[in-house]
């Protein structure tokens, strides 16, 4: 049997045809469709008439007028309250005012705590322990401050060095000690009289 040969222009023709088929069958589907679902979609959209609730209105004349609760003035109310100031008793003409006493302040008493004196308990010579006031760079300063201290009766004394830069200082002691327990007592009681600062320092021997 020989074989159908057939022509190039020929097989063009059928795939158009073929195509052309198809996509009036697919746009014939889609139009038939869309005008199902727009009438569907317009039959759910006639209105339905619903019924409005009657308005009830009542007259004015019908409303009960309400008043409020009020207290009317001197009524039993039962709250605390002080005594009326017009139920004290009335004193006769003749009487004469009586004065009122005053009560009676008493002054506050002094204090019962008593500070101690600050007294050496060891000469120069073999006192271990001493107190320091303070250090001060200037030695007009030490001086003044010694001064004040021995006016206090106290065994004030200077003593100058240099510090690590090699510039004068001169700090301000106290008190000749025996054991660091006086030296502490004193410094409790140097505090507690100046209202000032100190620290226990210790001789080298």
């Amino acid at each position: 049997m020989s074989p159908i040969l057939l022509d190039h222009r020929i097989l063009k023709v059928l795939w158009l045809g073929v195509a052309l088929l198809v996509f009036m069958t697919f746009m014939g589907g889609y139009i038939l469709g869309f005008e199902k679902s727009d009438s569907t979609w317009k039959t759910n959209l006639d209105p339905v008439e619903l019924a409005l609730p009657v308005a009830s209105i009542s007259a004015l004349a019908e409303v009960e007028a309400k008043v409020p609760e009020f207290e009317h003035p001197g009524a039993d109310i039962d709250v605390d309250a002080a005594d009326a100031p017009d139920q004290a008793e009335a004193l006769p003409n003749n009487a004469a005012a009586q004065p009122v006493a005053e009560p009676q302040i008493e002054a506050p008493s002094e204090p019962s705590i008593k500070i101690p004196a600050i007294v050496d308990d060891a000469t120069e010579a073999i006192a271990k322990y001493s107190i320091q006031e303070g250090v001060y760079s200037s030695s007009a300063n030490a001086v003044a401050r010694e001064e004040l201290l021995r006016e206090a009766n106290l065994s004030a004394y200077s003593l100058e060095y240099l510090n690590s830069n090699d510039e004068p200082r001169y700090n301000v002691r106290f008190g000749y000690f025996a054991s660091r327990g006086s030296a502490q007592e004193a410094l409790d009681a140097f505090q507690q009289q100046f209202s000032a600062n100190g620290f226990i320092v210790r001789f080298k021997r």
